[in-house]
């Protein structure tokens, strides 16, 4: 009546056959997982080079930012000194009046040159000034965002990371699990191949 759940020693070396590829695959998802640590972090050692170079950036952005103010006062002041010596009088432009109280026409044509030279640097200080707070705001802006940028990406490493170790903690667990089903496996199948059980025995039997 048991012959129908009747164990060979066949039967055990099948049981250690599936106990050591389940140990080969263990070993080859470790591998992988390792790959995936080193590889994770080679990423992070890269993002804090990029931190650091950022920081430097920063650094050197927040000169910049110091330099452009500093620029952006002077060149105010001299926007207004040039207005209040270009004031509008009268309701006529001061560079006609400059340009009509010439004493003859080569002083005419000379001071025209100069009506259209002081206008045309007043047009470029303008530009210029509104330039420089545009270049400001964008710089303070690229400073923030490229931040939070690193900032993210270091977190979504590091959480990568943990769960890598993880992981690779409970592959460790399954690998000396194995280790030890299998060498009892073997010795199991060694003690029955002593006693002279052949492959297809019912170990019972024999």
């Amino acid at each position: 009546p048991m012959t129908g759940n009747a164990k060979t020693v066949r039967d055990l070396m099948n049981e250690l056959n599936a106990l050591e590829a389940q140990d080969q695959q263990n070993k080859q998802d470790k591998s992988l997982t390792q790959d995936q640590i080193n590889q994770t972090n080679q990423n992070i050692n890269q993002i804090n080079e990029t931190i650091t170079k950022a920081r430097e950036e920063v650094e050197n952005l927040s000169v910049e930012i110091k330099e452009l103010d500093k620029k952006i006062d002077d060149k105010d002041e001299e926007i207004k000194k040039l207005m209040n010596f270009l004031q509008i009088s009268n309701g006529e432009n001061a560079y006609l009046e400059y340009a009509f109280g010439a004493k003859d026409f080569t002083d005419f044509i000379y001071r025209m040159a100069i009506s259209e030279q002081l206008a045309k640097y007043n047009d470029t200080l303008m530009t210029d000034f509104n330039q420089m707070i545009v270049d400001n705001k964008e710089k303070q802006k690229e400073l923030k965002n490229q931040q939070v940028v690193l900032k993210e990406q270091k977190e979504k490493l590091n959480t990568e990371l943990a769960k890598l170790g993880e992981k690779m903690s409970s592959l460790n667990s399954t690998s000396i699990t194995l280790a030890e089903d299998i060498k009892l496996q073997k010795e199991i199948v060694q003690m029955y191949r002593d006693l002279g059980c052949k492959d297809d025995d019912d170990i019972d039997v024999c």
